[in-house]
């Protein structure tokens, strides 16, 4: 075998040897990169589900203090915008019914949502964390007060 072909072999192993490299690092990037892309989506997402959570205990406390203070309350929508969510419409809706069970008490419905808005950012795929709502119900005596 002539030198010049054994020269041309090991440069032909040698570069599919760096070929096959290549690819092993470039699969192994790309699964960095989404993995680490699936980890910011998770955070986010839980993120919101926390918030929200928040948003319906603070309802929550709001419905149990205003029914007991207040005889002709009758609920209420909050809407507000934070700059920490711009992109989302942040909501709590209490609602009073008379209880069917018995007409001593009240049922009190707490909603609290976060509503994603249109935004430029669309590093969302469709229909992922749209809107996160979380809700509660509970008995209070109609007369509590007294």
């Amino acid at each position: 075998m002539s030198r010049s072909l054994k020269t041309a072999r090991r440069k032909g192993v040698v570069l599919i040897c760096v070929l096959a490299c290549i690819v092993v690092v470039t699969s192994l990037v790309a699964t960095s990169l989404m993995a680490a892309s699936r980890a910011r989506r998770e955070a986010r997402s839980y993120q919101r589900m926390s918030q929200v959570k928040w948003m319906l205990d603070l309802g929550i406390r709001r419905a149990k203090q205003t029914v007991l203070s207040e005889e002709s309350y009758a609920g209420e929508k909050i809407l507000w915008e934070d700059p920490a969510w711009p992109e989302h419409e942040l909501r709590i809706e209490i609602k009073l019914a008379e209880g069917t069970d018995s007409e001593s008490e009240e049922i009190v419905q707490v909603q609290a949502s976060m509503a994603h808005i249109l935004s430029t950012d669309d590093s969302e795929p469709d229909g992922l964390n749209k809107e996160i709502r979380r809700s509660h119900e509970f008995r209070l005596p109609q007369n509590a007060s007294d």
